[in-house]
């Protein structure tokens, strides 16, 4: 998968998720196809899954919680 965002990247439930600078891409790992994108502030270097849930740590201090619904 060709992403322009390269500072973190976790793989779970089929998708692979990759953090960048302001940035979240979720793909499907089968694929490749984009599945969505959120904005965060800073870069995100945290990436963690839980519970259908993607949190995002940031270099700014933030953190992040993405979920399907």
């Amino acid at each position: 998968i060709d992403s322009p965002v390269p500072y973190e990247l976790i793989f779970a439930g089929g998708v692979l998720f990759i953090g960048g600078n302001g940035i979240v891409i979720a793909y499907d790992a089968g694929t490749g196809e984009e599945l969505w994108s959120g904005n965060v502030e800073g870069h995100a270097y945290g990436l963690a899954f839980s519970g259908g849930r993607l949190f995002v740590s940031t270099s700014r201090g933030h953190i992040y919680s993405f979920s399907e619904k």
